[in-house]
Order: C-alpha cells, then sequence, then structure tokens
C-alpha cells in the first residue's frame, strides 16, 4: 500500500488498518500515516502500528525503576537532555543504587518503599515497564525554588539537570530478562516481542 492511498482512505478504516496490522507499507510511511491520526484518536504511533515502532529502552537502576512502574515516579533525572518523545521500555539495571544520597527525591522514596504499596522485591536486569516521555527541561536551580517537585532534582544551575518527564506508566505482568545499555537502547527482537506481548502489542 503506498502512502498516497492512506491519505485516500476514510479515517476509520485507515485506524482499523493500522491496528490490524494489514497495512502493508515501508516502516517509515507506516509511521508517518500513524502520527497523522493521533490528533484523531488520541493515540500514539506505537498505539496503532506497534511493529514499525522505533522501541527503545531505557535502563534505570533501582529501586527508582520500580517507582516509575509501579509507583509515582513520574520525573527521571539526567544530566542530558532528550528530544526523545513517545512510549519507552523500563530496563531495570544489574545494580542497585545507593538510595539517600540524592537529596529530596530520595527522601520521598524511602517513604513511598515504607507504604506498603512498593514490591517486595526489586528485579534486577529486565524490562520491567513502560513509560511515554512527554517532555525534557532544564531543572530550575534550587534557589530558585526547584521544579517538578518531589521527584525532580535541583541543581545549581539550571543546566546541571535535566527533567524528563513520563506519564502513561505500567508494569509488565512478567519482568523480561536483558542486558542493559547507557542512553537510549534498542531491545533485541525476543526481548521486544515478549514485552509488547504483554503490553498487548501496543504502548
Amino acid at each position: 500500500m503506498s502512502a498516497s492511498r492512506f491519505a485516500d482512505l476514510p479515517d476509520d478504516a485507515l485506524i482499523g488498518q493500522l491496528r490490524a496490522g494489514i497495512a502493508q507499507a515501508p516502516e517509515s510511511e507506516l509511521l508517518a500515516a500513524a502520527d497523522t491520526l493521533a490528533a484523531i484518536t488520541g493515540s500514539t504511533a506505537a498505539d496503532l502500528a506497534p511493529a514499525a515502532y522505533d522501541w527503545r529502552a531505557l535502563t534505570v537502576r533501582q529501586p527508582w525503576a520500580a517507582a516509575i512502574v509501579h509507583g509515582p515516579k513520574n520525573i527521571e533525572n539526567r544530566t542530558q537532555q532528550t528530544h526523545r518523545r513517545g512510549p519507552v521500555l523500563i530496563h531495570a539495571a544489574r545494580q542497585l543504587d545507593k538510595v539517600g544520597e540524592r537529596g529530596y527525591p530520595a527522601v520521598h522514596l524511602r517513604q513511598w518503599m515504607r507504604s506498603g504499596h512498593a514490591p517486595a522485591d526489586w528485579v534486577l536486569g529486565a524490562i520491567v515497564g513502560v513509560a511515554e516521555v512527554v517532555d525534557c527541561h532544564p531543572a530550575k536551580p534550587w534557589w530558585r525554588g526547584g521544579c517538578c517537585a518531589p521527584w525532580g532534582e535541583s541543581g545549581p544551575d539550571t543546566e546541571a539537570v535535566w527533567h524528563w518527564v513520563l506519564a502513561s506508566r505500567r508494569a509488565l505482568r512478567e519482568p523480561v530478562p536483558a542486558r542493559g545499555a547507557l542512553g537510549f537502547w534498542r531491545p533485541p527482537a525476543d526481548v521486544l516481542a515478549a514485552a509488547l506481548d504483554q503490553l498487548g502489542g501496543t504502548s
């Protein structure tokens, strides 16, 4: 199916084809068509064309990863900006973080861990859930009041810390073992298939 034939289809017919996975086109064209439908459906390209979506994973140390997919943590603090938007798989690193050395976010994390809502065990070295990156902005310095409390760190200046804003966070029923990497990384095909199967093939 060509891109022009995508344009000729009624919205409901195109949505149906994309969701059924029967629209035959190069991945770039399929994603472009899915993107045009986002405003109509309120969905993302990952929802409408999960097989073609360029899925990436992000490695986060525990217990922060659990706080993202099981708890209220909606900010990932990083030292670099990201322009990536959309769903990403959350991967729990093989090593635990030393909780208690990162100011107020760590205090809030410990409170959540004591609330009874945190998992009993920390899964390590596996895909544990999914979240959607919806924004990225520099943290306000502490002397200007900070921002994104309670999970956003406040650096000494606006370029020291970046807040990656996460939405639509949820956990997998069963973690999928995988080796992590720095930054956004492409999960192997078998890992991705196992994760998407639990997510119903969508984000």
